[in-house]
């Protein structure tokens, strides 16, 4: 059941071109389906009120699968080339996120790992501290999801800042973390090599459910 006293949205960051891993992330087989897939039953059942994604409109590919998903909000980055920061630029100025939304998970498109239970846990916690940014930690290592505060999430539209790290550096807004016991969730599928371990951890952990 979804929290409706928290009303949040997902931003998941899939513009890249994945050419180290030599095909999409977004379409490797996660579970009982792709990784995009996987990514929308998580957010959708974690109580995301809308889970939006950033595409390279030329990834025909990528495209077909969220028209099988049915997947409704999708934002398109004409020049992905551009890096991380022009989706999130283009993903905060896009005019079609819910007007009554208190704050915006941005997680990438190649952490599907990132178990269900924490990003329960982990929405919980941007719920009482609405206003700050919250985010999961290990060891003293921060990753994805950043939960911002809706107002914090639109500014990137406008900031000159080069990353997301340079721009909450620069507005000094309180942060929270939600200290994780293990840290193979923190790693990226760059390359064959890491989906295939991290997708093994993922299935003897069992942490996904």
């Amino acid at each position: 059941m979804k929290n409706c006293s928290h009303r949040f949205g997902v931003l998941v960051l899939a513009a890249g071109a994945s050419r180290r891993m030599g095909r999409p992330k977004a379409l490797l087989p996660w579970r009982k389906g792709t990784v995009l897939a996987h990514h929308q039953s998580v957010w959708n059942l974690a109580g995301a009120q809308q889970v939006a994604m950033v595409v390279d409109p030329a990834n025909n590919a990528v495209l077909d699968e969220l028209r099988c998903l049915n997947w409704v909000d999708v934002i398109a980055n004409d020049q992905p080339e551009d890096g991380m920061m022009s989706s999130l630029r283009i993903a905060s100025a896009w005019p079609h996120w819910q007007k009554d939304l208190q704050s915006v998970a941005v997680i990438l498109v190649d952490q599907p790992q990132f178990p269900l239970t924490a990003a329960r846990r982990l929405m919980d916690l941007a719920a009482v501290h609405v206003d700050e940014i919250c985010q999961p930690q290990s060891g003293g290592r921060r990753g994805h999801p950043v939960v911002l505060p809706y107002s914090v999430f639109a500014g990137l539209a406008s900031t000159p800042a080069a990353t997301m790290r340079d721009y909450l550096r620069e507005i000094h807004i309180p942060r929270r973390v939600l200290e994780l016991e293990s840290s193979w969730w923190l790693d990226d599928m760059n390359v064959p090599g890491a989906y295939e371990r991290i997708l093994e951890l993922s299935v003897e952990s069992n942490a996904l459910g």
